[in-house]
């Protein structure tokens, strides 16, 4: 892997607060780089932080981050003066292409250690439970609002066992989170923030009652036990690639990840933080078993599959109808005018200019669907009803009002709003049909 190795001290006879600079630098690196560089180690100049005693001798801290460009690795010596005796600060860095760095980032990690010798994660890997909590609590913090912290506590915190732990977390991420993801040993006040920090303990009193973006946030590496709710981690308990990659870590090498990557393009996403993309690229092939389940379990995918929206829409528009039409199987399906609109929107045929591989899409589902848009009074399908009517047996038709020819087969959309609550209402509170009325009821 290509690297720049770079270094960040503070020299010569300026002020109190002044000398800090960029040292040992390559004649081949780009100004740019070392600009950025520059203003990241600033954040790191003393006040040192406050070093456990195992640390004291070495008052070093290791840290990564990236920007949209480069990764910054860093070791960061702090405990002495310059020759003007003001406190001083020695990073030696390496900075590598971020992509390259997402790709492989244990081959990047291990120059944190002297000798950049080969890590053994091994003993990292034995509990894949362990492993998959770890990764939903990282998930967490990643894809919260608020910027969040969680602190990794490690009893063992050499060198060593950093590299491999850190190293480990990179590899079983996606590429883009791959990106995102920083950590430290150590935090200050004025150090920049980063999304894990390695603490040897836990401190004497964790506030749990303080609102949850506020939260010391951990993680125990040793017990597995973390003060994320329950609540929280239920939300990535959806995501069935969590549980896959950390039951087989070994499986989820840089193949396995860039064909997510390669999925995603079809769905017209370069890249990706929401993971719920990434679940749907997972259970694509699988929709068949989902959709094997209760009535319940294909809400929860409708609903799902309508609160995606990626910029292509094709593929995710043919599951949309392959779901609708399996709970036509099940079930009589009742539309209020909410949900008949996002479906008309999701479906995107309120133009003329019907797209053709959602036809195609029809077809082989064996369907013919026709959405009115209560606008015009027109039903954009209309057009290509002998082209989808041939390929299949069953016809049956969405739409929020009485048809005069066509009649739905158990699906059925003629409700005023009052009445769809009314029906959802008359429902027993265990039939899954009343909660998906009540999301999509005007209130």
């Amino acid at each position: 892997m290509d690297y720049y190795k770079i270094g960040f001290t503070r020299l010569g006879g300026q002020g109190i607060k002044d000398g800090w600079q960029a040292v040992d630098i390559p004649p081949e690196i780009p100004p740019e780089i070392i600009s950025k560089y520059a203003a990241l180690q600033n954040a790191n100049t003393p006040p040192a932080p406050v070093f456990d005693v195992e640390d004291n001798d070495e008052k070093t801290v290791i840290e990564l981050q990236s920007d949209n460009r480069n990764t910054y690795l860093s070791r960061i010596k702090y405990g002495f003066a310059d020759e003007q005796g003001r406190p001083s600060m020695l990073a030696k860095s390496f900075i590598f292409d971020v992509k390259q760095f997402a790709e492989a980032p244990e081959e990047a990690i291990r120059y944190v250690l002297p000798e950049q010798e080969e890590l053994d994660n091994r003993p990292v890997f034995a509990d894949s439970d362990k492993i998959a909590l770890l990764l939903k609590c990282v998930y967490s913090v990643m894809t919260s609002r608020a910027k969040e912290t969680l602190h990794l506590v490690m009893p063992d915190k050499s060198q060593k066992a950093i590299a491999a732990t850190m190293s480990l977390i990179y590899s079983l991420l996606f590429l883009p989170f791959r990106r995102l993801l920083s950590f430290s040993t150590y935090e200050a006040e004025n150090f920049t923030p980063k999304t894990i920090i390695i603490d040897r303990r836990l401190p004497e009193f964790v506030n749990d009652s303080l609102p949850d973006d506020k939260r010391y946030k951990y993680f125990d590496l040793a017990t597995g036990e973390t003060n994320i709710s329950d609540l929280t981690l239920r939300k990535f308990s959806v995501y069935g690639f969590i549980d896959e990659i950390a039951e087989t870590p070994k499986m989820a090498n840089l193949n396995y990840f860039k064909s997510f990557e390669s999925d995603l393009r079809e769905y017209g996403c370069t890249e990706s933080t929401s993971l719920n993309l990434y679940k749907l690229v997972y259970e694509a092939e699988n929709i068949d078993r989902i959709l094997e389940g209760d009535i319940d379990d294909i809400l929860k995918k409708l609903n799902e599959l309508l609160s995606i929206n990626p910029p292509n829409r094709t593929l995710l528009d043919a599951q949309i109808l392959k779901v609708i039409f399996k709970l036509s199987e099940k079930t009589k399906f009742p539309l209020c005018d909410v949900l008949n609109d996002i479906l008309i929107r999701k479906l995107a045929l309120l133009s003329s200019e019907t797209d053709n591989d959602l036809l195609k899409a029809l077809c082989d589902f064996g369907t013919y669907t026709s959405i009115r848009d209560k606008t015009s009074n027109v039903c954009p399908a209309d057009g290509v009803t002998s082209f989808v009517e041939g390929a299949g047996e069953m016809t049956f038709v969405i739409t929020t009002e009485q048809l005069s020819e066509q009649q739905p087969v158990e699906i059925t959309g003629d409700f005023t709003d009052g009445e769809y609550e009314e029906y959802g209402e008359e429902l027993p509170s265990s039939n899954p049909i009343k909660g998906f009325i009540k999301r999509f009821s005007r209130k």
